[in-house]
């Protein structure tokens, strides 16, 4: 045998021990994480900070340990049908493991609807069949992983037909990984929709007052039926969006636009007299009051102004955009007062 021939085949031997020695030290490190999950009466525990923390760094060696082993991730294509909100959460059409969806596919048998701005949605089918598959596919690689630590949870490696059962367990999973994804998030967004619509009809009223405001002087708006049906509608709509977002305070929906029209008329009244009339520690407070209602339903619009072609960025939870409750909040504080 040539001297060439020798090195050559010592250079094989030696990336195949290589690449023996990082599978081992995957899969040992997968097996050790699994053993340090949160455990919630037989449940992986993704509520605690503890329990979230100890799962995210399982499911990044999970990925890791597949890519170790050659695994070739199922596709996922149908990402690109997400809207950009759900896009944003995962990276291309890599596996992109998330604690989330690992808790929505491990625990809709206890829980089959999704509750979003105080409505009840019940998951498809699709979902829910596709849930027990991904929870059966969990399962079976959380048992086998057992194998490669001892009792103690020191890590060993255990018979070439276990590797083997774990690759095939490892795919089963993804697979049924990215059939749940796509089922679990096609349903989060009809609900983002329903919570889109009830923006969507606020951001339509707002653009009929704009389009009044425009064409028309400030008397001929008071005078104007359809202007004061449009505004009385928008107000409709911000109580309604108040009361299923504004989990900050009372989350009010009988705030009438009378309080809106009260304060109005009181900044005329008050620009109407001489100034030394208008002047007093009652009046001065009650015009205060007047400008936060008037302010705090002017931010509102310029809110629902800029939102209107953006909003297929906003939360299908209402009370997770942060901008708009800040909002909320301050039109109920000052319409309460005002009242």
């Amino acid at each position: 045998m040539s001297i060439a021939r020798s090195k050559s085949m010592d250079n094989l031997l030696s990336d195949g021990t290589v690449a023996l020695l990082r599978e081992r030290s995957a899969i040992g490190l997968l097996a050790s994480l699994r053993r340090r999950l949160q455990d919630d009466g037989g449940r992986v525990d993704t509520q605690t900070e503890k329990g979230v923390e100890a799962c995210s760094r399982f499911l990044q060696a999970l990925e890791g340990a597949a890519e170790v082993l050659g695994l070739e991730p199922t596709s996922r294509a149908y990402r690109v049908g997400f809207s950009a909100n759900y896009r944003a959460l995962f990276e291309g059409e890599t596996r992109s493991y998330r604690v989330d969806i690992l808790e929505a596919g491990t625990s809709l048998v206890q829980h089959p609807v999704i509750w979003a701005n105080g409505e009840e949605y019940e998951l498809s089918d699709e979902a829910m069949l596709r849930s027990e598959t991904m929870r059966e596919a969990w399962a079976e690689v959380c048992l086998i992983l057992e194998e490669w630590v001892t009792p103690s949870g020191s890590p060993r490696v255990p018979s070439g037909s276990n590797r083997s059962r774990l690759r095939a367990a490892l795919d089963r999973l993804d697979i049924a990984w990215a059939g749940f994804e796509r089922a679990y998030i096609a349903d989060l967004m009809k609900v983002q929709e329903r919570a889109r619509r009830l923006v969507e009809q606020a951001v339509e009223c707002e653009c009929s007052l704009s389009e009044f405001e425009s064409r028309m002087t400030k008397d001929e708006l008071v005078e104007l039926p359809a202007y004061q049906a449009e505004k009385r509608a928008l107000v409709a709509c911000i109580a309604r969006l108040n009361s299923v977002a504004n989990f900050q305070r009372k989350g009010r929906d009988d705030l009438p636009v009378g309080i809106l029209d009260a304060a109005v008329e009181l900044m005329d009244r008050c620009e109407d007299v001489e100034p030394h009339l208008a002047k007093g520690v009652s009046l001065d407070a009650a015009r205060g009051i007047a400008e936060q209602v008037v302010e705090s339903f002017e931010e509102l619009r310029d809110y629902l102004h800029e939102i209107q072609h953006h909003l297929d960025l906003l939360h299908p939870h209402l009370c997770q955009n942060h901008r708009l409750v800040e909002k909320l909040v301050r039109w109920e504080e000052t319409w309460e007062i005002g009242a």
